[in-house]
This record gives structure tokens, C-alpha cells and sequence, in this order.
């Protein structure tokens, strides 16, 4: 290794940033490209302040960091090699672009005047993903020790800040790190001190993230269909007001299980929630709506439906919304 890298200064300070806006998982594919920020995640994983995750495949990274951040509510990174490696992270970012899962992919390059000529493990990486990022953005990583020591930080807020939503739609953002030689190297255990500052006392588990968590009651229950009865429901995020009406079911999509949980109670409506909504309990929960939405009974007297979240995991459920006869409010 190199005394004194800044590449590896710099992959620190950006690291560093995600940590303290509450990163806590990063998904690594080894590559030559990307060792600066290997190491730096390796650096922050022995510090306690994240967990380490190593993947051969590309493919399979780009769907754990998904996961991860599906179960968490908070971005996972992912940290790949130049090339073909970063293509390998498209089903994923798909995914992340249709389910409004955020993900930070750190793609590591080759700086420019290496591309073009042939270069082994070069491609077009900016851009690769086209509308199924949410954010896409080219640094090149200083390597001669000169760098605004604020920009890290900047930039790794703006690429939380968009794949958490709060620029547009959340999903997958890629920040393309062109790297020269010497790829790593040490740091300087002043700059780490800077670096690091007030992480010391997360220790992995604490952190500044305003990500959310689930919650839940209990019980069963289809009846209600016929006739909605309730108060009037107010969705905070949108300022929309839901009257009670007969022949209403609330719909719980991805990760949608509290606000849609508040409403079925409010408007005392049946409440069908895909597994993956994090409602599983409560008086309004319908547990086998599979199956009774194919019956007369109650499925044929559904006349609106109420959609929280993206619901994706059952025919039923989109052959519903679709009917001529239902009126269907989508909320988020």
C-alpha cells in the first residue's frame, strides 16, 4: 500500500458521511478498481460502525442490498469493480426503480483518459442505467492530496438524499468513482481522526437516519365489504381526505402496512395486505383475500378500492384495481 493515498482519504470520507445519515450495511464485490473503497468499508466494518457483506456475483449483490434495505428502510451500498461488473447491477436497480426501494451503488472507473483505447474493464458506466436511477452523478476521485474537504460529504448526502426521496422518487443512485493510481493506500491517522469525528460513539447501531420501522394488533375477518362503516380518514402525506363509503377494501402494498393499517381503521374497511406491507394483525385484516376476492360474496361487491404502497404479489390484487366497476384511489 501507498502512505498517504488520498483515494483511500477520500472513500473514507464518503463512507464516513453514509455512516453517520445511517448506513449500516454495504455489500462489496471485490475488484482492483474499486480496493480504495474495499478497504475504507473493511476500516468502518472494524470500527463497528457497519456490516461487511462480500459477493462474488454482481447480480446477487445488487438484490442483497435491495433486501437489505427493503427489511431496514435505509439504503444499503453496494461497491463494484469498473466494467462489465457495474451492468451486472441492472435487474436490481429495475427492481429498486418499481418498488421505490432505495440502494447507493458506488461503481468504481477508470478516469478518463483511460477510456476509449481499449482499456480492460472499461465501459460507459455513467448513464448505464438510464431512467432506472434515480440519481446518477461522475467524481473523479482526487490523487495528489488536493480536494474541497467538505465535497465527500456533499456528495454522499446528495446520493442518500435521492435514493431515499427526498428529491423525486426514492430508488437506486449511482455515484461513478473514477479512480487513478495508486488505486489505495494508507491514511493518514490525522485525516482519520478528522475523518471519523463524532462516529466513534455509534458503534454500528446508533446513527442520524429519520428511517421509519413497523408496527402491529390483532385478529380476522371479511366481513365489511358490504358496507364500509367509519370515520374519515386523513393521509398525512398527501393531505388527502378519504370519506367512508359502502363496498370499500384498503390495500397495503410494499411497505405500506401503517398508513394502511390507520386507514381501514378509520374508515372500518376490510384491510388486504400483501406479505411484504409489514401488516400482519389488526381487527380489518382479511387473511385469506386470495381466495375471496374470487368469490361473488365479496369480491364481485367490491365497488373502490383504496391502494397503499405497490402491491406486486398477487394477481387478485391488480385484477381488482383494473375492473371497470371499481373506483380506485391510489395514495402513494
Amino acid at each position: 500500500m501507498t502512505p498517504g493515498s488520498t483515494a483511500s482519504e477520500f472513500s473514507m470520507a464518503v463512507l464516513a458521511e453514509f455512516v453517520r445519515l445511517g448506513v449500516r450495511h454495504v455489500v462489496l464485490c471485490p475488484g482492483s478498481r474499486s480496493q480504495a473503497l474495499a478497504l475504507a468499508a473493511a476500516q468502518c466494518e472494524a470500527a463497528g460502525l457497519l456490516t461487511l457483506t462480500v459477493r462474488i456475483d454482481e447480480r446477487g449483490a445488487g438484490f442483497l442490498a435491495l433486501g437489505l434495505a427493503a427489511e431496514t428502510g435505509t439504503p444499503a451500498l453496494v461497491i463494484t469493480t469498473s466494467g462489465t461488473a457495474v451492468g451486472n447491477l441492472l435487474p436490481a436497480v429495475m427492481e429498486a426503480h418499481h418498488s421505490g426501494v432505495p440502494m447507493i451503488l458506488l461503481t468504481a472507473d477508470r478516469p478518463p483518459e483511460l477510456r476509449g483505447i481499449g482499456s480492460n474493464q472499461t465501459t460507459d458506466q455513467l448513464g448505464l442505467f438510464g431512467t432506472f436511477a434515480a440519481f446518477a452523478r461522475e467524481v473523479e476521485a482526487p490523487s495528489d492530496g488536493a480536494y474541497d474537504r467538505h465535497f465527500p460529504a456533499q456528495l454522499a448526502r446528495a446520493a442518500f438524499f435521492a435514493a431515499t426521496g427526498r428529491s423525486g422518487p426514492p430508488g437506486a443512485v449511482q455515484v461513478n468513482l473514477a479512480f487513478r493510481e495508486p488505486l489505495s493506500g494508507d491514511i493518514d491517522p490525522a485525516a482519520l481522526d478528522r475523518i471519523l469525528g463524532d462516529l466513534s460513539d455509534l458503534d454500528g447501531r446508533g446513527g442520524h437516519s429519520d428511517a421509519g420501522a413497523d408496527s402491529a394488533d390483532s385478529a380476522d375477518s371479511a366481513d365489511g365489504a358490504a358496507s364500509a362503516k367509519g370515520t374519515t380518514a386523513n393521509h398525512a402525506g398527501t393531505g388527502e381526505t378519504i370519506a367512508p363509503e359502502p363496498f370499500t377494501v384498503v390495500i397495503a402494498g410494499h411497505d405500506a402496512g401503517d398508513e394502511a393499517e390507520e386507514a381501514a381503521r378509520a374508515l372500518g374497511a376490510p384491510l388486504l395486505a400483501e406479505v411484504s406491507s409489514g401488516a400482519h394483525f389488526g381487527r380489518n385484516l382479511v387473511v385469506a383475500y386470495r381466495e375471496l376476492l374470487n368469490l361473488p360474496e365479496f369480491g364481485g361487491r367490491v365497488r373502490r378500492v383504496i391502494v397503499f404502497g405497490h402491491p406486486t404479489l398477487s394477481r387478485e390484487i391488480p385484477a381488482l384495481i383494473e375492473r371497470s366497476d371499481v373506483e380506485a384511489i391510489v395514495i402513494r
